[in-house]
């Protein structure tokens, strides 16, 4: 679980040393350099022992901040989904008797795609997978709990993968409650641990304006929504599914990811976006 402004490079790359080597239950792989260490995690590149396919195992911190039980519970989350739009779980084993998670290497994040700037084609292309891989999570049951643009995938071709199931959590219509967040992605309710389908479409559609405008909502130099969007014709079809989306009372939203994707393409329909 990395956390925006908790991720930092580690230095040093190994040389000199005997290579780790991951045994998996459905295969081996060579561990390579960490790639980035968060509150709960650390993160490492790796390769299968034949060099064919680069992954990134994922595991718990040393100092013990995540148990293993818990990241065991991120695994069956990703196993249970199957979608183009959602990492897939590769194998799972011990690394340095830690419980490990293979996952494939993307070639960057969608914050990083932000940070440059996006055509707001690529948002829309972008924001479309967004929807389609959450409302696969929202039908098999499960609550995301953390969508961010660093928890966004990009792959080859610009595939969007969305990312890291350690806030996921099975839904019930009596409510469930998570950790609560501090993260300017999150919405409002999660202040007090509630969380949603309703609230995973708060946290895609601040997303998704991002992409659009590069303007955070909920940033106080953050103008309105309607002046925040691209000034175009299509951007303002698309503002009211957008507000609705980020009501600040759950019941004024969409109900799942499903919904607010039919909205999107409704109001984006016979509009070309470039």
């Amino acid at each position: 679980m990395l956390r925006s402004g908790s991720r930092r490079r580690l230095s040093g790359d190994g040389r000199g040393q005997s290579p780790r080597v991951l045994t998996g239950a459905r295969g081996r792989y060579r561990i390579l350099d960490p790639l980035a260490r968060g509150h709960f995690c650390e993160v490492f590149d790796a390769v299968t022992l034949d060099d064919e396919e680069r992954l990134v195992v994922k595991v718990p911190r040393p100092d013990g901040a995540l148990t293993d039980d818990a990241l065991l519970a991120e695994a069956e989350v990703a196993g249970a989904l199957e979608h183009d739009n959602v990492m897939p779980l590769v194998d799972t084993g011990r690394l340095d008797g830690r419980v490990a998670l293979v996952f494939p290497r993307g070639a960057g994040t969608v914050c990083e795609q932000i940070a440059v700037g996006m055509w707001p084609s690529a948002a829309i292309e972008f924001a479309r997978q967004l929807l389609a891989g959450l409302a696969h999570v929202h039908a098999r049951g499960y609550v995301h709990g953390d969508i961010k643009p660093d928890n966004l995938i990009v792959f080859g071709d610009d595939l969007l993968r969305i990312a890291d199931f350690g806030f996921a959590r099975r839904w019930s219509p009596a409510g469930v409650r998570t950790v609560p967040l501090t993260t300017e992605y999150m919405a409002p309710e999660r202040q007090q641990g509630q969380v949603s389908p309703r609230s995973d479409v708060y946290e895609a559609a601040v997303v998704i304006v991002e992409m659009l405008s590069g303007w955070l909502v909920g940033d106080p130099s953050c103008p309105s929504l309607q002046r925040a969007m691209p000034q175009a014709r299509w951007a303002r079809e698309l503002t009211p599914a957008l507000a609705r989306a980020l009501s600040p009372e759950p019941a004024a939203r969409f109900l799942d990811a499903g919904e607010f994707a039919r909205a999107l393409e409704q109001a984006l329909r016979g509009w070309v976006v470039n």
